[in-house]
Order: C-alpha cells, then sequence, then structure tokens
C-alpha cells in the first residue's frame, strides 16, 4: 500500500492506527459469523415420515437464509431430493392404511 498523506507508514503498517486496525478487524470478524443455534436444537424426534419432512422443511429454510453458492444450492438439491422421497413415502402409508382398513371391513362381513 502506498504511504497514508503525510505519513511514512501506510494503513496497515502506521503504529498510530493499531487500535483502528484492531477494531476493524474485530468488526469484520463479527460480520462474517453465521453459525447462531437451530431454535430446533436438541428437540428434534423423528418417528414418522411427517417429522422428518418438518425437519426437511427447516433445514430447507436455514439454508435458503445463506448467500447464494453452489454449495447452497446443491445442500438445497439433496434437501427436496430427500423431501420428495419423503413425501412419496407418506403417500405410499396413506394408501397402506387405505388397504389395511378396506381389507378389514371386508373380513368383518364374510365372518
Amino acid at each position: 500500500m502506498k504511504p497514508l498523506r503525510g505519513s511514512e507508514w501506510c494503513w496497515n503498517h502506521d503504529p498510530a492506527l493499531a487500535d483502528v486496525r484492531a477494531r476493524a478487524r474485530r468488526k469484520g470478524g463479527m460480520s462474517g459469523r453465521r453459525a447462531r443455534p437451530s431454535p430446533l436444537a436438541g428437540s428434534v424426534e423423528i418417528r414418522t415420515p411427517e417429522d422428518a419432512l418438518n425437519l426437511l422443511t427447516h433445514a430447507a429454510n436455514e439454508t435458503l437464509e445463506l448467500d447464494n453458492s453452489v454449495s447452497r444450492n446443491r445442500a438445497l438439491a439433496y434437501i427436496a431430493d430427500r423431501a420428495l422421497r419423503g413425501v412419496e413415502v407418506a403417500e405410499l402409508e396413506e394408501r397402506i392404511r387405505a388397504l389395511e382398513a378396506v381389507a378389514v371391513r371386508q373380513s368383518q362381513r364374510s365372518a
């Protein structure tokens, strides 16, 4: 860097600006922080397809808050793929329950 006006030092090396540089480093470090605890931390139980879909929905929403990047888009594609699979499983589960209910009714009629 070029020396500051009226100084033999540049901004990075001027001893008089040591405090200013330290504050700038702290401010820069704080703005880059993204990690924060999830509101779901420690409270997630996955026992049904709906539970899994709720978790994936939460993960998608938090991922969408990140800056756009190839990594973020890959994560979103993966979440969407898993969510689609969860929807398929939930639909199949519902269809099986309906078929089982019909089978029970038919067996009760024939008895």
